[in-house]
């Protein structure tokens, strides 16, 4: 696909995106995923991905017309039959499995090896392995449209009785995950270390009257604590079933929720995954840049072809054409057969299609998102910017303003006041965390990191979703 071609492509759709800090390679790798995930859906169902990059920091466009079209049909072939998602699932859970085992394999490579050439052939696996997991679990992110906006109308539609603050509590009941998420996860596993170096507190044989209350306390607490993590799955399932029983949905309608609820757990596997994954590249590279004496970042930047050339002794980008990307390009992925191929254009071309696709994304100075968790009414706080968690450190106590969260976002996450966010629905990973973590959180508002500077004093109306900047 050529300049003309793109541009004509750009004009064609409406596009969704997506911005932050970022590994240049990683998100190729994702956006290739991304585009095949055409194995899973219908045909042609995704037909390009540009995902542009500045430095560490990126701008990830997909056509949003056609994201809505893959949600809609997703729902009507789950209408007829809820194990096509299940089966995609367990499919995505052995790809997993597969691409953990392979990054293992990488890892031992890249320890032992003498030459980038050792690290040729089982990198080449591990790739096809992540890209083959990502096209499933990819799927979820059609759902951010419609979680953004088109849900609420629904709702409303299909209950009119509710009132719009019951509406909401209603979905955010319905498409929460049933299941433990990673911060649950961990929190478990913590527990359970903990009961267990602290089974001694059990024992009667020390008879002392104030410890014996102490230690019945401390293993009341324990034990509380860890049944309330365990019984949560089972004491959602129920409340959803009994709204469900209450409210008589559309069968569309309320295959969307269950389909949303269950993505809301995948969505956080997956991002988990990612994680680990990310990991493990970063150590590659670190390891190529000893090997030959160029910097990392040479290699992060690197796209799919780049990397497998340079590993099979085939050269690769020179780190002046990598300077040279980095100061701004644009990543072009197409559907090719039910593959996919991408290239790298640099420069003025890049600059040329941002500028086109830019026109599209409205500018407002309305500050406004969607409400994914009210445990208050309002709240107000001084906010802080966070756009890359690996080089800004965090206050506790502060509104946690950034574009989107990932899971490396979550030591912050932890000590936020609230969470405000330009991108997202109501299945993004900020929505999902902040519900666990009943932290105040505002998504999808596009622009609040544009809007809201360090140390401004801001106020979440959680009944409306409006964020209003106040004056000091």
């Amino acid at each position: 696909m050529n300049l003309k071609q793109i541009e004509k492509k750009i004009d064609q759709h409406t596009w969704w995106l997506e911005e932050a800090p970022g590994l240049l390679q990683v998100s190729i790798w994702a956006w290739h995923a991304f585009i095949e995930q055409q194995r899973h859906l219908f045909p042609r169902c995704l037909s390009l991905g540009l995902f542009f990059q500045k430095g560490d920091y990126m701008w990830e466009f997909t056509p949003q017309d056609e994201k809505e079209r893959n949600f809609a049909w997703l729902v009507k072939r789950t209408e007829r039959n809820y194990g096509f998602v299940k089966r995609l699932y367990r499919e995505w859970l052995t790809e997993r499995m597969a691409a953990l085992s392979l990054a293992e394999k990488l890892k031992n490579a890249y320890l032992t090896a003498r030459m980038p050439s050792d690290l040729s052939l089982v990198y080449r696996r591990y790739i096809d392995a992540f890209i083959r997991s990502g096209s499933l679990s990819v799927l979820i992110e059609n759902a951010d449209p419609y979680t953004s906006s088109q849900i609420f109308s629904d709702v409303q539609k299909a209950l009119p009785e509710l009132t719009a603050e019951q509406s909401r509590e209603f979905i955010l009941t319905m498409t929460a995950p049933v299941g433990l998420l990673y911060v649950e996860r961990e929190r478990r596993d913590l527990l359970t270390a903990a009961i267990k170096s602290y089974a001694w507190l059990k024992s009667k044989r020390l008879n002392w009257p104030e410890f014996e209350k102490h230690q019945a306390r401390a293993a009341s607490d324990f034990t509380r604590l860890s049944r309330s993590l365990l019984t949560k799955p089972a004491r959602l399932r129920k409340t959803q079933a009994k709204l469900r029983r209450s409210h008589r949905l559309p069968h569309r309608l309320a295959t969307s929720l269950k389909i949303l609820s269950f993505f809301s757990l995948w969505q956080d596997q997956r991002k988990e995954l990612g994680m680990r994954l990310v990991l493990y590249h970063l150590e590659m590279c670190a390891r190529l840049s000893q090997l030959t004496g160029r910097p990392a970042w040479h290699f992060q930047d690197m796209g799919l072809k780049d990397m497998l050339d340079f590993l099979g002794g085939r050269g690769g980008p020179s780190p002046a054409e990598s300077r040279h990307r980095r100061q701004f390009s644009v990543y072009v992925t197409e559907p090719a057969g039910r593959g996919s191929r991408g290239r790298v254009l640099a420069g003025r071309p890049a600059r040329q299609l941002f500028k086109r696709i830019m026109r599209q994304q409205q500018s407002s100075k309305d500050l406004s998102g969607v409400i994914a968790c009210a445990p208050e009414l309002t709240i107000r706080g001084r906010a802080q910017v966070i756009l890359n968690p690996a080089t800004q450190k965090f206050t506790a106590g502060r509104i946690l303003v950034t574009t989107m969260t990932r899971p490396e976002f979550m030591p912050y996450m932890r000590k936020a006041k609230a969470i405000i966010t330009d991108e997202g629905g109501l299945t993004a990973h900020a929505a999902v965390i902040a519900r666990e973590l009943k932290l105040p959180c505002i998504i999808g508002t596009r622009n609040a990191t544009r809007m809201i500077r360090n140390g401004q004093t801001v106020e979440m109306d959680l009944r409306s979703g409006r964020i209003t900047v106040l004056k000091s």
